[in-house]
């Protein structure tokens, strides 16, 4: 059989029929299919004509397929249950269908032209349809470039066959779907590519003129903070969902090749170039598309290094041989981030390019790495001694696609016996790099400090440049308690509301595990300062458990009074009935206290459908019962 799609219909001649779809997938494969014959199927009939696009005459000797008709990227698919070729008249018929709604396609094998129809197949009828084949016209036009110039040797699609432009870029398709369709153009030589929207009528020809995009090139380098070349380095376009990479060669030159005219935001470095050799592998990508400026690795057989014999040391030689290399790179989008190691360490840096002419090579783009210095200090506590911390500082640096991002950068903790820290490797503002990009917050820093036994966060905002390429004796001081604590105090009532509390109720502040007693007038004092923040108040006597909340609101250096009434007991006797009023025996009854303290209670009901709850908490709740 034919590599491809395959029907297998079976049946055992008294109405029962089965039938099932396979695929072979490549010459030489073996597929198995399993068929389940169903008795007593309701079959029908179907029979039909095809014609040509005229609509009268007969297409002899199409192929007809009967099942559902769908588009993948562009091309029809069908899933067949049965398929035939018409005769002479253009007649076709099906037996043996099962009761359903059909797609019926013709095909003409010699030119692929589709002609289709939706019908329905009863059982036990003889249904009958027709189908005629889609209307075909021609265009023809010129191609030209994003500069005017016709193109020689353009690839067209459109039609039922690929054509070329001549010398003059001209082109004419035939076999075009009648209706508004769109005339694609390429460049096999520089990859550009445009369309043409055109009206097609029946049997005429309409002109289209298409022009391809303009498209240029970056060339450029990467160079560290001191201003040496920094060799084989990922360089990457930060873009939406991803980010676009090529590799720089030993002596950091980097190739960007054949993009859509605009601005360009270029970040190195990306991830190490071996896991991304390695990724492109694993993904059948051939890694040397990615080495656009040469010198990719001996073991990658990318064939002859045309850079040869280049100095290296001559930018203007260098930049100029680059501009006829390989002209493609890769992307990656965001799922594929998973896993690659971080970029490596030692800088990085950003320039911005803009491309404004077809063909053109934009400016020469420079890439240096920023400049880094130090940020250092000490924690100390409210009376300036040195105190414990976590430290960190947030600055400029780039995400996962190489877009710039103000975060955190570096973490550390400090010693209770000194507070010091000092933090490395921060950037500093470069103006070259701000005047290019324009991207914010270059050299700006902020540092945070946290303590467990303070509510404050400390904060000290600065700026490295090449006038203070390190900032030193910058103190964290957290502020004292009572800058930023207060206290709770109140009174714990009995259900009445009036009568205090036993001594010795205790009462819990949701503060760790913040706990007080009351004294002889039901009054509690919590003398430890807490920082200003909204806290849960719970008291429970411990002679009759009864309980009882209220909420507080710490404001700093006050101490804020509550009152807490504890919530009383009751019986709760209920009756279960059906719609009609007959009582339900035997029947599992749910209670469930609503809010503090969640009470909840489970019972069956006595032969007169009753069950009773007792000490239950006051306030609302809800009842379940199931028979």
């Amino acid at each position: 059989m034919p590599v491809g799609t395959y029907i297998v219909r079976a049946s055992d001649g008294r109405n029962a029929i089965g039938q099932a779809t396979g695929v072979i997938p490549t010459a030489g494969a073996e597929a198995r299919t399993n068929v389940v014959v169903i008795p007593n199927q309701p079959l029908g009939t179907l029979t039909g004509r095809v014609f040509r696009s005229d609509g009268s005459t007969p297409a002899g000797g199409f192929l007809v397929y009967v099942g559902s008709l769908s588009f993948a990227g562009g091309k029809p698919v069908i899933r067949a249950v049965d398929q035939g070729v018409t005769d002479a008249a253009g007649s076709f018929a099906f037996t043996q269908l099962l009761a359903n709604t059909y797609d019926v396609v013709a095909v003409d094998p010699a030119t692929r032209q589709l002609g289709k129809t939706r019908t329905e197949v009863i059982a036990q009828v003889t249904n009958a349809t027709s189908v005629v084949m889609e209307a075909f016209g021609s265009v023809e036009g010129v191609v030209r470039d994003a500069q005017g110039q016709p193109v020689a040797g353009a690839r067209i699609a459109g039609g039922t066959a690929l054509v070329e432009t001549d010398a003059n870029g001209f082109f004419h398709v035939d076999g075009v779907t009648a209706g508004t369709i769109s005339i694609e153009a390429g460049n096999p030589q520089n990859k550009r590519r445009g369309s043409a929207t055109v009206t097609v009528l029946p049997g005429q020809t309409v002109t289209a003129a298409v022009t391809l995009e303009a498209r240029a090139t970056i060339v450029g380098r990467v160079l560290d903070a001191n201003g040496q070349p920094v060799p084989d380095v990922t360089v990457r376009l930060p873009q939406d969902g991803g980010y676009t990479f090529v590799f720089a060669n030993h002596n950091g030159v980097f190739r960007l090749p054949n993009l859509p005219l605009g601005s360009y935001l270029i970040q190195a470095p990306g991830p190490p170039l071996a896991a991304l050799i390695d990724y492109m592998k694993s993904h059948g990508i051939d890694p040397c598309s990615a080495f656009t400026a040469g010198e990719p690795p001996p073991d990658l057989h990318c064939g002859t290094d045309p850079f040869a014999g280049v100095d290296l040391n001559d930018t203007n030689a260098v930049l100029e041989v680059y501009k006829n290399a390989v002209e493609t790179f890769i992307g990656l989008n965001d799922p594929q981030f998973v896993g690659f190691p971080e970029p490596p360490a030692g800088g990085f840096g950003w320039t911005k390019v803009q491309l404004l002419q077809d063909s053109v090579t934009g400016p020469p783009a420079t890439i240096q790495y920023l400049p880094q210095g130090t940020v250092s200090g000490m924690t100390v506590d409210s009376n300036s001694l040195p105190t414990g911390a976590v430290v960190r500082i947030k600055g400029v640096t780039f995400g996962k696609k190489g877009e710039p991002l103000f975060q955190e950068l570096q973490r550390v903790n400090t010693n209770p016996q000194d507070g010091v820290f000092s933090l490395s490797g921060i950037p500093l503002f470069d103006l070259a790099t701000f005047q290019a990009t324009g991207i914010p917050q270059l050299g700006d820093f902020t540092l945070q400090a946290a303590a467990p036994f303070s509510p404050a966060i400390v904060q000290f905002n600065g700026q490295l440049n090449a006038n203070t390429p390190n900032a030193a004796g910058i103190v964290l001081r957290f502020p004292a308690a009572t800058d930023t604590n207060g206290t709770i105090s109140g009174i714990v009532f009995m259900p009445d509301g009036t009568t205090p509390s036993s001594e010795g109720t205790q009462v819990q502040i949701s503060f760790g595990d913040l706990t007080v007693t009351t004294d002889a007038q039901g009054r509690f004092v919590s003398h430890l300062p807490i920082p200003a923040d909204s806290y849960t108040v719970t008291a429970e006597e411990p002679i009759s458990g009864l309980r009882g909340q209220a909420y507080a609101r710490v404001i700093t250096g006050e101490n804020v009074d509550v009152q807490v009434r504890l919530l009383g007991l009751g019986a709760i006797t209920l009756t279960v009935q059906r719609p009609n009023g007959q009582v339900v025996p035997n029947t599992n009854v749910e209670l469930i206290r609503g809010g503090f303290p969640g009470d909840r209670a489970n019972g069956v009901t006595s032969t007169n459908g009753t069950v009773q709850f007792v000490n239950i908490t006051e306030g609302p709740f809800s009842i379940t019962a199931e028979s």
